[in-house]
């Protein structure tokens, strides 16, 4: 049977000028990690295995974990209306918008972002970066916004309804959002290393995001292309051993019950072909249900995909300090760690 060490050297081969951090394992056993290209471009510090790296939006998966922790102690339920938590916060979302449509992408509530029809890094043009770091400030830039579509109709990808939770988050439990995730998240996980980082301190063993300037072909930071600071919907920092901890913890039921986790399964929406979205969670689905479950996200300057498949306990784990460092790999990998025994 091919090894993970075999799967590895023959991907990074093929990939030679992949720029990251790529992990191989099974919950039940010890993984396999191998580390490629710089984390700081100016003094050419590599990166090593366990540099950490921003996962934008897969830190949604950290939000929809709390927000079940709280519907598993009966503070809210998934039917549990958002303007219940939140009254009078927004203008126009009506109290048929339930928790579930918000984790599900199916709110038809506003956004701040378009990531159709918008550049991320543009949002902070006339909205310095460097004063978005609390769910309030993000707020602020939709909550008065018309609906864009029916509640529970269709999925469409929202990154304000996450910022929304993680207000309800901070409501029910009189806690940072930040600060609720560390606690019961990432140190039950034994994500040592995971956080929230302020883009301007001084991050030990952390990698410095990077963009391409495409008109002379200069690297520049992405410092002024994001919130200074990760938000309920995008921006935590960790390296590859905390993700591994984390399937771990999840599929361990160390993070919620798994009754809890069986709620991915029954609640989903089909996005396209066999993906679906299943409460903070992307998963892929055949004739016998799950067949993974998968968090992702990309933002300027960063990259990253972990997957999971729950009937073998195998995973995998890309970070990268690019945008596009991580899906040619993540194509390659699937399928082989998919027909793993």
């Amino acid at each position: 049977m091919t090894s993970y060490n075999q799967i590895i050297d023959k991907t990074t081969q093929k990939y030679s000028d992949f720029n990251g951090v790529i992990m191989l394992g099974n919950v039940s056993e010890k993984a396999v990690v191998k580390a490629s290209g710089l984390a700081e471009r100016v003094f050419g510090v590599k990166v090593n295995s366990k540099t950490r790296f921003g996962i934008a939006s897969g830190t949604k998966g950290f939000t929809a974990i709390c927000i079940l922790q709280l519907i598993e102690s009966g503070k809210i339920s998934l039917g549990t209306s958002l303007n219940a938590v939140l009254p009078g916060v927004f203008k126009h979302v009506p109290n048929t918008v339930t928790l579930r449509h918000v984790l599900m992408h199916m709110s038809g509530m506003p956004d701040y972002f378009d990531e159709d029809n918008e550049v991320f890094s543009d949002l902070w043009k006339e909205r310095p970066m460097y004063t978005v770091d609390t769910s309030e400030t993000v707020l602020e830039m939709f909550k008065d916004k018309e609906m864009v579509g029916e509640p529970g109709l269709n999925f469409k990808y929202n990154n304000g309804g996450f910022i929304a939770l993680g207000a309800v988050i901070e409501a029910l439990t009189g806690m940072g959002y930040d600060k609720r995730i560390e606690t019961s998240v990432f140190n039950r996980a034994h994500m040592k290393t995971a956080g929230f980082d302020r883009l301007n301190q001084t991050r030990e063993n952390t990698a410095v995001g990077y963009i391409v300037d495409k008109t002379n072909s200069v690297w520049k930071s992405n410092i002024y292309a994001l919130p200074i600071k990760g938000l309920s919907d995008g921006g935590a920092f960790l390296s590859a051993e905390d993700m591994a901890h984390f399937w771990k913890a999840l599929s361990g039921g160390k993070l919620v019950s798994n009754s809890m986790l069986d709620l991915l399964d029954k609640h989903h929406v089909h996005v396209s072909k066999n993906i679906y979205y299943s409460l903070g969670f992307w998963t892929k689905r055949d004739d016998q249900g799950i067949e993974c479950i998968y968090l992702m996200g990309e933002d300027p300057g960063v990259s990253f995909m972990s997957v999971f498949y729950p009937r073998t306990g195998h995973y995998y784990v890309l970070l990268s300090n690019t945008e596009d460092g991580v899906w040619d790999l993540h194509f390659d990998l699937y399928n082989i760690m998919l027909e793993m025994k």
